[in-house]
This record gives C-alpha cells, structure tokens and sequence, in this order.
C-alpha cells in the first residue's frame, strides 16, 4: 500500500476551527482544514503555514504538532497526517484555490460540518480540540555507548519502543539493562538543569524541554514534537551520573532530574518542538 505524508493545518480562532468545503480531489464534497502534502526537506510546522497561506490567505502564530493519524483511502493510498494546531494571526479567508476548495468557514471543535474528510474525522473520533503546547524543546541530546560524550542534534528520530537513533539506550550500549525501567526517551526542564549551573546535556538526558513540569506527566500520554511519549516515572539521579559530571548533584536533582518515557508513537524531534497533553 502507498503511503504519503499529509498535514493538516487546524487554525483556531477564539475556539473555533476554520475548515472548507473540498472539491476537484480525493474527499470531494468533504469538509476539511487546510493542508496538504509534506514537500522534501520540511516540517510539518512549516508544511501547514505554507498550505494555510496559499489556500486562505492567512497566516498562523506558535504552530506546533499535535496529532498524527492513519488513513486509508480507496484504491490502496494510506496518508500519515500530522496535524499542526495554530493561533490566528488576523485577517478573514479567502478561497485562493477555488478548484480546490468552494468557501471556508469558521466551526466550533464539537460541532464540526458533515461529511468530514477522513483525516479530520479520525482526529475528532480521537481527541477533543488539541490542548495547548505546555512548552517546548530547547536541546536533544544522545550518547553513543555508556560513559561516551553527549552530543546534542539539531533533529533526531525517534523509534517506538526503541529511542533515539544514535543513542546507547536505542543501540543496548546503556549502563542500566533493568527492562522494567522505561529507556525509550529521558527528559528533563532547562529551568532544573540552569539552578544548578550545569550545560545543556550535563545531566545525559536525551530531551531538555522549557515550560513544562515534567512531574505532572508521570503516568500521562504526551507529544514532544511528532513523538508520541507515555510517562512513566521519575528518572531519579545516580552515583553514576555523579561521577559522570563530577559534581554533587544527587541531592538537588532528588525528585528534580527528569522523566522517563516510554515511546508509542515514533517521528522526529528537533529544537524548537512543542511538548503537549
């Protein structure tokens, strides 16, 4: 089966979603938002501001993806869709391709226009209006084997159940083996790791995020950017990671130094991403 990259832009303005009457394609006679296919080389932020803006006129403030879904069409084509959610910037739709696209509306999230086209409807089926981001990624960080040097990565991708690419966890070169331990993906918040006067990745934790109380999230599904992450405790300092930094940070990093996730749903992560519910 054929599969594409789609995204979807959900563009909201005081609580309601802008979406429009699709014609001349696949899902004909459908209500859908803005979107369409991912080109070489971008994210699915920039994919979905540049599909707004040809097909409405519009631009769109802190974009950030927060959903992904599977959907199969007739005659054997599977799309990936991320949706990106976005604030409106100003200004009123205009149908820009109207061989695409007959008028635009705005609809409130729990009342949306039948038929919807199938991304959409697997979205609304899964999730109510997509939350706002708790905060973003600031570094991304892996180490090739245990005790090796971190190295921070502008982009990485991340494997379900696995990790990141490149890092000893993913590749079975970590230092713990304990399976009942989650090692998919570590976190820990810039504002923990500044306290103490440490660098960026100091603390040998893959992702180092702002704004977001990690704690909050033990136990709960969240996106860190395309990666869909399920926490599962916290991830305590060690003697080892100690002796790594050469520095006394057992006690102020007790019940401060991070969260363990497991990953259910892989993609990229870069700087920049947004962490949401």
């Amino acid at each position: 089966m054929a599969r594409r990259d789609g995204v979807g832009a959900i563009l909201v303005r005081d609580g309601r979603v802008l979406v429009g009457l699709r014609r001349g394609t696949h899902g004909e006679g459908t209500w859908s938002v803005p979107g369409g296919n991912r080109e070489p080389g971008e994210t699915a932020e920039e994919t979905a501001l540049r599909e707004l803006r040809e097909e409405t006129g519009l631009g769109g403030a802190d974009p950030g993806a927060v959903a992904t879904t599977l959907d199969d069409f007739d005659g054997g084509l599977r799309y990936r869709t991320t949706f990106v959610l976005l604030g409106w910037a100003g200004g009123e739709p205009v149908a820009r391709e109207p061989e695409k696209c007959a008028e635009w509306t705005w609809s409130p999230w729990e009342a949306l226009p039948e038929p919807l086209f199938l991304p959409l409807a697997n979205l609304r089926d899964q999730a109510r209006l997509p939350a706002p981001p708790l905060g973003t990624v600031e570094h991304v960080h892996v180490a090739r084997a245990a005790g090796e040097p971190i190295e921070e990565r502008m982009e990485a991708h991340v494997g379900a159940g696995i990790g990141i690419d490149g890092d000893r966890y993913a590749a079975g070169l970590g230092y713990y083996y304990d399976e009942r331990v989650a090692r998919d993906l570590t976190l820990v918040e810039a504002e923990v790791v500044e306290t103490l006067g440490l660098a960026p990745g100091a603390t040998r934790r893959n992702v180092t995020t702002r704004g977001v109380r990690l704690n909050e999230l033990v136990g709960r599904r969240f996106w860190v950017g395309e990666v869909l992450c399920q926490g599962r405790q916290l991830c305590e300092p060690c003697r080892h990671l100690a002796e790594l930094i050469g520095e006394p940070i057992l006690k102020p990093l007790v019940h401060r130094g991070g969260l363990r996730a497991d990953v259910i749903l892989g993609g990229r992560i870069q700087a920049g991403d947004t962490v949401r519910a």
